[in-house]
């Protein structure tokens, strides 16, 4: 996640990220620098959810 918002990178496959969580943080990365609290809220949200 860090990544994605500092330099907007997409996660590598190592991550060890779920679908929705992989997914989420990809659209913070392809919105970078211009992501959205809507993005990032979405992110964090969906690894919660798969890391629950």
């Amino acid at each position: 996640m860090s990544a994605a918002l500092a330099r907007g990178e997409w996660p590598t496959q190592m991550a060890g990220l779920g679908p929705l969580a992989r997914s989420a943080i990809e659209a913070v990365a392809r919105e970078h620098p211009d992501a959205t609290v809507h993005h990032i809220a979405e992110a964090y949200d969906a690894f919660g959810r798969e890391s629950a």
